[in-house]
């Protein structure tokens, strides 16, 4: 899976070079990228890239937390 990062300045740019306010712009990163690029993730939200994967993601968040 891979993600957008978003921070009060925006997305972050490929290879956390730069912040876009556009979407399509947006760089992705894999945990494994984060991890190798050593981002600091404070503040920021994870956006899953793929639309397949925001539809799961949002599934997932709409059962009561008492079924997980």
């Amino acid at each position: 899976m891979t993600y957008y990062i978003k921070s009060e300045k925006g997305f972050w740019k490929k290879d956390a070079r730069g912040y876009t306010n556009d979407e399509k712009e947006a760089g992705t990163f894999s945990f494994k990228t984060m991890h190798e690029l050593g981002l600091n993730l404070d503040y920021c939200t994870l956006i899953a890239a793929s639309q397949q994967q925001r539809t799961l993601v949002k599934m997932e968040d709409e059962t009561p937390a008492a079924w997980h």
